[in-house]
């Protein structure tokens, strides 16, 4: 994880996905997912919220490469920002899902069993 808190790699499905945020994507790119090279890279600059959908995005993107998916860049981007929206309007279902707190001000012994 960088100084800002922002991710350098996830695992997804067992496979550990490296996550680089470059000046050096084409112009009309914000993210891409490299399958070859098991690399995420984001623009870097963007803003928190922006950042955050694009690496969700190419996330999905991750999902769909390792199970021999194909879902349409539509359905890529529904799913992507569906999930966001969904863990932010139910923060209680985002704690129960994943244990633990998604804010640093929220202490874990808080959370619900």
């Amino acid at each position: 994880m960088e100084p800002s808190g922002r991710p350098t790699s996830v695992n997804v499905l067992g496979i550990e996905i490296e996550i680089e945020y470059t000046h050096t994507l084409d112009e009309d790119l914000q993210g891409q997912y490299d399958p070859d090279a098991l690399k995420i890279e984001i623009r870097d600059g963007l803003n928190a919220e922006n950042t955050r959908l694009i690496l969700w995005h190419e996330i999905t993107h991750v999902v769909e490469s390792l199970g021999a998916l194909r879902i349409t860049e539509t359905g890529i981007c529904l799913f992507s920002t569906a999930f966001i929206q969904i863990m932010k309007a139910n923060p209680s279902l985002a704690w129960w899902s994943f244990g633990v707190p998604l804010r640093k001000d929220v202490r874990s012994d808080t959370l619900p069993e």
